[in-house]
C-alpha cells in the first residue's frame, strides 16, 4: 500500500510536479508541508505558530531550460537554511523571490530584504539565510544556476538580500518578465528557452545591481559592473578588446586590468570564458534539431573570427570539440568562467 505521503507529489508531465496539503488531517499537514518544501526546493527547516490548527499550502513548480520556477500559497512561517543543512550538500542555486500577495522578509549576509508584491528579492542557497512570512502569501520563486546570474554581478555576495522593487525602473521590467514566463504556458521550444532564460538573467542582474545602495561614481564595484554589462551586449563582437571597454566605460585599460585581477581574472581570460559560455549554450544539442545553427556560425556570433582556434579553445575548455556537443556526445560545461 502506497504511504498516504508519497501521494503529495502528482506527476503532470516530464517538467511539471504539484504538491497540496489539502486532504490531510490538519495536524499532519505542517509537517507536510516541510516535507514538500524540501522535496521543491532545498532542505530547510521551517517554524509557525500557526502549525497547530492545520496548515493549508500548496506549491506548483516546472523547469524552463535550467532554471526552476515555482508557485507556492502558504501561511505565515519562518524558512531556515543552516551551516548544518547546507552542508548536506551544495545546490548551486540563487532563489528569486518575488510575493504577489503578502509580504515575505529576507536576512542573509546581516541583511534584511522586506519584499511586497512585485517586488524581489534574491539568496544564494549555499550559504545560511533566513526567510520569514508574517502571515499567509503566495510568491513566484525561480531556482536560477549560480553559472547563469553571478557571472553578470560584479559583487554577487554583495547582491543578496537586497529589495528590488517592481515598482519602477529595471526592477520594474525583471519583475513583469518573471511574472510574464510565470503565467505564459505554451510550450516554448529549446531556441526560445535559452534566448528567454539568457535574457530574464540580464534583467534580474540589472535589478540587483540596481538595488546595491549607490556608492560614488568611480567606485570599483560599480565600474566593474559597468565592464561587465558591456562584455554581455558585445559579446559578438571580434573587435572587443580591453581598450574598447574602457573606453566605452571612460576608464583607462590600466585600471581596467585592475579591477579584473582583484576578481582573480584577466580581461582577456574572462572575455574568453564568456564566448565559450554562449558557445556552449548555443550548441545545444535541441536546437540542431531544429535545422540550427552550424558551428562555424555559432563560432561567429560568439565573437571568434578564427574556427580553428574557436575549437581548440572549446576543447580545452569543455574536453569535447563543438561538433560533438552539437551532436550530443559530451558532457556538462566546467562552472570556470573567467578562470581559464
Amino acid at each position: 500500500m502506497t504511504h498516504p505521503r508519497r501521494t503529495l507529489l502528482r506527476m503532470l508531465g516530464t517538467a511539471e510536479r504539484s504538491w497540496d496539503t489539502r486532504g490531510f488531517a490538519p495536524g499532519e499537514q505542517f509537517a507536510l508541508w516541510q516535507e514538500m518544501a524540501c522535496e521543491a526546493f532545498v532542505p530547510v527547516s521551517l517554524s509557525s505558530d500557526d502549525a497547530e490548527d492545520g496548515f493549508r499550502s500548496c506549491c506548483q513548480s516546472r523547469t524552463i531550460g535550467s532554471v526552476g520556477m515555482s508557485w507556492l500559497a502558504s501561511g505565515a512561517q519562518v524558512v531556515e537554511r543552516t551551516c548544518d543543512l547546507i552542508g548536506r550538500g551544495a545546490s548551486g542555486m540563487y532563489f528569486v523571490n518575488l510575493p504577489l500577495v503578502g509580504r515575505g522578509v529576507a536576512c542573509q549576509d546581516g541583511r534584511r530584504a522586506v519584499a511586497g508584491p512585485g517586488d524581489f528579492v534574491v539568496v544564494d542557497a549555499d550559504r545560511p539565510f533566513e526567510l520569514d512570512f508574517g502571515g499567509p502569501f503566495e510568491q513566484i520563486s525561480l531556482a536560477v544556476p549560480h553559472d547563469l546570474l553571478r557571472p553578470l554581478l560584479a559583487e554577487p555576495d554583495d547582491a543578496m538580500s537586497r529589495t528590488v522593487s517592481g515598482e519602477h525602473g529595471v526592477g520594474a521590467v525583471a519583475s513583469a518578465a518573471i511574472r510574464t514566463l510565470a503565467a505564459e504556458r505554451s510550450h516554448l521550444d529549446a531556441r526560445q528557452t535559452r534566448g528567454v532564460i539568457t535574457h530574464l538573467a540580464g534583467l534580474i542582474a540589472l535589478g540587483i545591481s540596481s538595488a546595491v545602495p549607490p556608492r560614488d561614481a568611480g567606485s570599483r564595484a560599480l565600474l566593474l559592473q559597468a565592464a561587465l554589462d558591456e562584455i554581455e551586449r558585445s559579446l559578438g563582437d571580434p573587435d572587443l578588446s580591453i581598450d574598447v571597454v574602457a573606453c566605452r566605460i571612460n576608464i583607462s585599460p590600466s585600471y581596467l586590468t585592475k579591477l579584473f585581477a582583484g576578481r582573480d581574472t584577466t580581461f582577456g581570460r574572462w572575455l574568453l570564458a564568456r564566448r565559450l559560455d554562449r558557445a556552449w549554450d548555443a550548441l545545444d544539442p535541441s536546437l540542431v534539431r531544429l535545422g540550427h545553427p552550424t558551428v562555424t556560425e555559432v563560432s561567429s556570433a560568439c565573437g571568434f573570427r578564427d574556427s580553428s582556434h574557436f575549437a581548440r579553445t572549446f576543447h580545452r575548455r569543455f574536453g569535447i570539440t563543438p561538433t560533438q556537443r552539437r551532436a550530443g556526445t559530451g558532457g556538462q560545461p566546467a562552472i570556470t568562467s573567467g578562470r581559464e
